[in-house]
């Protein structure tokens, strides 16, 4: 072989080079784009986050965004610390492309409000999110979102609430709510307060007491601790409790502190506070399953490349009651039949009362 001919396969070998190595760029490039991502951020660990979140991932699972068609989604908690929403914005969101973000519980949504509201690139889906409208997220629900931030909400409507005690004491006069200092639980008792106004609820006193709130995955713990004095000095007043709708009412710790404390029963928020036996002998509650799949629809959307303006905010599509029927007996509670008929019966054995 002439020098020449060597010299022109060179050059033919390093043409073939570069275009293999455009050609594998390009597919590079394609597999990226081509893949969706999803960043779910709790404001905690635990429920209600954890079921709403694994329902969610399930939800779309069953839509076939798995990592075998390359979707892919990250996770992280906040602890319930503002600082922490605000470093993962700075040293991963603005440095990873993600197709949806999921926010899932009010401190998460109230964070992100203040560090991405209007930022057009990073569109939010929420959950486990009392008031939306309150947050200023939304203007209405099934009504166009203002700007980046749609979802699902988390609540029963209070006179749902105070409706099912009622079924469950009609002779309730007075009722205790021990609540933490959280925007969610302020928007809970401006609603009760305004319900109170009505003249069939002339005769039912709210008897409230509020404990700071304690941010870290151990704040509910000792917000419940902190509660424990306010619930043995409305004990001998009221008729019955009722689960603050916040992160300290969701959790185990205070459900247990008020049967291991109180002679009165508690209504929970979630399903969680019957069902496992933490102490409540009844709840009227949004079902987590259920906001899940409905918040899945709308990641989905957002994935398939659906502008988030045309996603509209919804309310939970189910609302669930349970009562543990072992507890109501124990409380001199009679159970009318329809309630029977329509609740989910259990019977749980109840904690010792502490002495």
């Amino acid at each position: 072989m002439s020098k020449n001919e060597r010299t022109r396969v060179q050059i033919s070998r390093l043409i073939m080079a570069f275009v293999a190595i455009i050609a594998w760029s390009v597919h590079s490039y394609a597999s990226d784009v081509s893949e969706k991502r999803l960043l779910v951020i709790d404001s905690q660990v635990g429920d209600p986050y954890q079921t709403v979140r694994e329902s969610m991932l399930d939800s779309l699972a069953a839509k076939g965004y798995n990592e075998a068609a390359g979707f892919t989604h990250e996770y992280y908690s906040l602890s319930h610390y503002h600082g922490a929403a605000i470093s993962l914005w700075r040293h991963r969101i603005q440095k990873v492309q993600y197709d949806a973000i999921f926010l899932n519980g009010t401190l998460a949504v109230s964070s992100f409000k203040q560090i991405a509201w209007k930022s057009e690139q990073h569109p939010f889906i929420f959950a486990s999110v009392t008031d939306p409208e309150g947050l200023g997220l939304i203007d209405a629900f099934d009504t166009a979102p203002p700007e980046n931030f749609t979802g699902v909400a988390y609540r029963v409507p209070v006179e749902d609430r105070l409706k099912f005690v009622k079924r469950l004491i009609p002779n309730v006069k007075n009722i205790g709510l021990v609540y933490a200092d959280m925007p969610q639980s302020h928007s809970y008792r401006g609603w009760l307060d305004a319900l109170m106004k009505k003249k069939e609820w002339a005769g039912v006193k709210l008897h409230y007491r509020q404990v700071d709130f304690i941010p870290s995955e151990g704040g509910h713990r000792r917000m419940a601790q902190m509660a424990k004095a306010y619930v043995e000095e409305l004990d001998p007043i009221v008729d019955v409790f009722l689960s603050p709708n916040d992160q300290m009412g969701a959790q185990r710790p205070f459900a247990e502190m008020v049967e291991k404390t109180a002679t009165k029963p508690l209504i929970g928020v979630g399903r969680h506070e019957v069902a496992e036996n933490w102490g409540a002998v009844a709840s009227i509650y949004p079902d987590e399953g259920t906001i899940g799949a409905q918040a899945a629809e709308m990641v989905a959307r957002l994935l398939e490349g659906e502008n988030i303006s045309t996603i509209h905010p919804q309310r939970s599509a189910k609302l669930g009651v349970i009562i543990d029927a072992t507890r109501a007996e124990r409380f001199g509670l009679k159970l009318a039949s329809e309630l029977l008929d329509q609740a989910e019966i259990i019977r749980n054995t109840p904690l010792n009362r502490r002495q």
